[in-house]
Formats: structure tokens, C-alpha cells, sequence
């Protein structure tokens, strides 16, 4: 077993890895692998929280990811718990007492016991991990949320990091189509945008969607009949 200074090389190194991950979801992939080695659990899921509340779950195999998902889909379980909470879940699995849905399930597939970690990091609860293991826990908890945190802040980074190149993404095309409205109408900028912003929600489609239509195809989405934009300059 590392020591504790062993420990914290292989934490600085899981977040460097973490780090140079492109995606959210290869960063969930680098967590688990994290995880079963430093935990050393034969086997762990994460749920990661997206919008309107729905958990998107990927586990380091087919056992794992049902075994976490069902926790969201009946509502019961560590992984719940600890999302809930925002604190660390840690039990033995096998008395049925706790979550006798769950772990009617759990346990005959050689879960003796199970560690969950809620991620959070800035304030965001960006989701839960769990690390299932066949006996019941044994000094795991404080590895477990030390690699929560890590993964936590790991995957609002990254979240960051999609959202902005989004942003910029979006501008672009705008920027792009407004150069077209602007040189077909003779529109200033402003007035090129406010059209295309009325296009948008005269037919309740997002404006990039507009933008990137006539950026690629030099015309509207389909469902436009004819010179529309140009009736709506009148």
C-alpha cells in the first residue's frame, strides 16, 4: 500500500491526466480508471448531473453502469444518498435495510460494499461516483472523497473549457451570416443581426441554427418560402 506522500504523487498525477483530457466523457472514462486503481474496487461508475437534473452514467463495465443507474431510476441507493447530501456514503451491502431494491441487485453480483462520492466542486454538484467493492469498505472513505474532489473540479473545468469554445463557435457563424445579410440587403451590422433575430423567433429556431443554415447553404432553414428575410427588412 503507498504511503500517505505516495498517495498525493498519484493524486497530482491523476490530475494531470484529468487535465489533459479533450471531453467530458473521456474525463469520466480517466476517472474511473483512477479509480478502481487507487481505491483498488473491482469495479465503479460515475453519474454525471446534466441539465434539468438527468444523470448521464458511464461505468468501467456493463455491471457497473446498471448498477448505478438503477440507483436514479428507483430512487434509492449510495449514489442518491450522497448526491443528495453532498456528503460521503459509505456501507456494506447485503442486510437489505438500507436500499433493499438496490441491493437485492447489488449483491449478487459480488458487491460486498460500496463507497459514494458526491463531485463538487465552485459550488457545482456536477455529479456522484461510486466505487463498489466486495467486501465492505475498509478505510477507503478518505481516498474516495479526495478523488471525487479532484474529479470534480477536473470535469467543471472541462464543462467550462466546451462551454466557451461553444460561445466563441457561435459567435462566429453569427458574425459570418451577418456579413451575408449585410452585403445582400445593405444592412448595417446591427440591423443585420436584429433580422436574423427576427427570423429566428418568428419561426422559434435557435439563432445559430438560422446563422449556420444560411452560412453553409447561402439559404434559410427549409421551411422559409421565398425571400423572407428580405420582406422582413420591409
Amino acid at each position: 500500500m503507498p504511503s500517505p506522500d505516495g498517495y498525493a504523487a498519484l493524486l497530482a498525477a491523476m490530475a494531470a491526466d484529468l487535465r489533459d483530457q479533450p471531453d467530458e466523457h473521456s474525463t469520466a472514462i480517466r476517472v474511473l480508471f483512477h479509480a478502481r486503481h487507487l481505491v483498488g474496487c473491482e469495479r465503479a461508475a460515475v453519474g454525471l448531473v446534466r441539465a434539468r437534473g438527468v444523470i448521464g452514467t458511464v461505468g468501467s463495465s456493463p455491471e457497473a453502469e446498471v448498477l448505478h443507474s438503477l440507483q436514479h431510476e428507483w430512487g434509492e441507493g449510495p449514489a442518491v444518498d450522497a448526491l443528495a447530501t453532498g456528503e460521503l456514503c459509505v456501507a456494506g451491502v447485503g442486510s437489505g435495510e438500507r436500499w433493499p431494491r438496490w441491493e437485492s441487485v447489488a449483491r449478487p453480483v459480488g458487491v460486498g460494499g460500496v463507497v459514494s462520492a458526491s463531485m463538487t466542486a465552485l459550488g457545482l454538484a456536477v455529479g456522484v461516483i461510486d466505487f463498489y467493492l466486495a467486501t465492505p469498505p475498509a478505510g477507503e472513505d478518505q481516498l474516495a472523497r479526495a478523488l471525487g474532489t479532484h474529479a470534480a473540479v477536473a470535469l467543471v473545468t472541462i464543462r467550462n473549457e466546451t462551454g466557451l469554445r461553444t460561445a466563441i463557435a457561435t459567435r462566429t457563424v453569427i458574425g459570418q451570416a451577418e456579413g451575408i445579410v449585410m452585403e445582400r440587403y445593405g444592412l448595417d451590422s446591427n440591423g443585420a443581426f436584429q433580422l436574423l433575430r427576427r427570423y429566428s423567433q418568428h419561426h422559434n429556431v435557435k439563432l445559430r441554427t438560422v446563422a449556420e443554415a444560411l452560412v453553409e447553404t447561402g439559404q434559410l432553414p427549409a421551411f422559409d418560402t421565398g425571400d423572407e428575410l428580405g420582406r422582413l427588412t420591409g
